[in-house]
């Protein structure tokens, strides 16, 4: 028999870590909230009413796979001169259309003083080819040329992003944000963020100089665009710069320096963009207001500790009706993380957090306004001496496998601090994967006390419906935690006769799809365009998300 104190350990241990989450739920209940056959999951309270004693949320860590990293930099010509992949920079896609996992990122020499594009490809995500494209020849005088996997001249296509566009017309099939440069075949005296086309993700071209640049200033960091289908757009991530007492009044570390945030930019055809005008505390004099509000995504609060409010790079997955963000958070003793105190910069700081870069969980319902889930690392640094241990930034995109109820994280796990060449440690970054349970970045759970979440008042489509949930615990087995489902009616609260959690059967399995039936009966169509309410009755058990749909 488990003691009670043991119970709650493992339940603790059901994943790598649990965060605890605070429930804010809104003042207006009385909204009947249209939901048709999308996906609901409980990373924000959008859907949620109430939540009894004993029953609570909790954000998950991934994973992280044993044979990280699985880009590492191991080609001759990555050996010499220091390389490393570019920290903050760099997309994975899969390609539907052939079957294959893509992979960009710049890889730059030491102490960042060349970089080049490069690319490699995948069959299953795990094992990667770098292929020899006779695009670019390592230049000579790092111990010889070499046929590589790099898709221009050095410095060509900076701090890139890319995507494949599911809308474009032929020979624009992939799209590339990045930075331009004075390089042969870019706008004369361009200085921003450009885009760019290819019909093979390989080789690229400018678009005309009339649409160059999208966005007048650098993004020195992760770029990030995508085709936003719930809003027929295209977006752009990007870094922002303003001052910190826009929001708080800053300790006196803070002043007269800026912080790092994240903003966005939108486009109906990837050509004409609204973009910030302005960038920030770095972009003169002039500017120091820093960039207008609406395009801020998200910013440091009185919430955020001290030394944890410059917010990288933001990636970005259109996930459930939504859009999850992976934002990269830069710990530092003060606004612009420029000054590091004496004794503290010798490569073993004295606090384990000084200098790091670990990544928080953000959400938004728009795709422009995030709320952050948790200050709590969703993925953070590594044991002393691991591949990850002092910088992680999440690449675009988190792949969805739906084949394998999966979704696959690939970040930039790099050792060696974010002030690298001030302390005159070597900087290497590789390429990592964490894997994450399908919907499973926030959970609902139990104590075993009873006690239920019940949402807003809702209506649905269709006949059934499912939920993604376990109840299995690695050492009990089967049915150590269950999940009952009750409707309500949304006007009077009482339970729907069939429909109480008395008449529902218990799940105690571990499905991505668990249809759920009250008395071996799962058709709910009697229901559908009423307006209910759902009562999760979870008990140890862990709940991702429910869903309704028409079998």
């Amino acid at each position: 028999m488990y003691s009670r104190i043991s119970k709650i350990l493992v339940l603790c241990l059901m994943v790598s870590v649990v965060v605890f989450l605070p429930l804010a739920v809104s003042a207006d209940t009385d909204e009947v909230i249209e939901i048709g056959t999308q996906k609901q999951l409980f990373i924000d309270d959008y859907i949620i009413e109430s939540m009894d004693p004993g029953v609570f949320k909790l954000m998950n860590e991934p994973v992280k796979y044993p044979g990280n990293p699985v880009i590492p930099m191991d080609q001759p010509y990555e050996q010499i001169g220091a390389m490393s992949y570019g920290g903050d920079q760099g997309s994975i896609i899969y390609d539907e259309e052939e079957g294959l996992f893509k992979f960009w990122s710049m890889e730059v020499s030491w102490y960042w003083s060349q970089d080049w594009l490069a690319y490699a490809y995948s069959k299953d995500g795990i094992h990667w080819v770098k292929p020899k494209l006779g695009i670019v020849e390592y230049p000579d005088g790092y111990g010889g040329s070499f046929d590589t996997n790099f898709l221009g001249e050095e410095g060509q296509w900076t701090q890139a992003g890319i995507f494949k566009d599911p809308n474009a017309k032929s020979g624009e099939e992939y799209k590339m944000v990045y930075y331009c440069s004075s390089k042969e075949g870019h706008p004369e005296d361009c200085k921003g963020m450009c885009i760019a086309y290819s019909s093979d993700g390989i080789h690229w071209t400018p678009y005309p100089d009339e649409y160059q640049p999208i966005w007048p200033f650098g993004s020195d960091t992760s770029n990030n665009p995508l085709w936003d289908a719930k809003n027929g757009r295209y977006m752009y991530y990007l870094r922002l710069g303003t001052l910190l007492n826009r929001w708080l009044e800053p300790e006196p570390e803070y002043l007269p320096g800026g912080v790092r945030t994240a903003g966005w930019a939108s486009s109906e055809d990837f050509l004409h963009w609204d973009a910030p005008s302005r960038y920030g505390p770095w972009a003169g004099e002039e500017m120091k207001a820093g960039p207008e509000d609406k395009y801020v995504c998200f910013h440091p609060d009185e919430k955020d500790p001290r030394f944890s409010r410059h917010f990288y790079t933001l990636s970005v997955l259109p996930y459930a009706g939504g859009y999850v963000g992976f934002t990269s958070v830069y710990h530092t003793l003060d606004g612009v993380g420029m000054r590091i105190p004496a004794g503290m910069d010798s490569g073993k700081a004295q606090n384990s957090w000084l200098d790091k870069i670990d990544v928080q969980l953000v959400w938004s319902r728009d795709g422009k306004k995030f709320e952050r889930v948790s200050r709590h690392p969703f993925i953070a640094n590594g044991p002393e001496g691991s591949y990850d241990v002092d910088l992680v930034y999440v690449m675009q995109f988190p792949i969805v496998r739906e084949d394998l109820g999966e979704i696959w994280i690939y970040y930039q796990g790099v050792g060696g601090h974010h002030s690298f060449d001030r302390r005159g440690e070597p900087q290497l970054g590789q390429i990592c994967l964490a894997k994450l349970r399908l919907d499973g970045f926030v959970s609902v759970t139990g104590n075993g006390r009873g006690g239920a979440l019940t949402t807003k008042p809702l209506t649905f489509e269709g006949n059934r419906l499912a939920i993604n949930a376990t109840g299995v615990d690695k050492y009990v087995g089967e049915g150590w935690g269950t999940v009952r489902v009750e409707v309500l009616n949304a006007e009077t609260g009482e339970p729907i006769p069939g429909f109480t959690k008395d008449d529902c059967d218990a799940f105690g399995g571990d499905e991505i799809k668990h249809i759920v039936t009250w008395n071996g009966k799962a058709d709910v169509s009697e229901l559908e365009g009423e307006s209910v309410k759902l009562g999760f009755y979870v008990s140890k058990a862990k709940l991702f998300s429910f869903q309704f749909y028409q079998d």
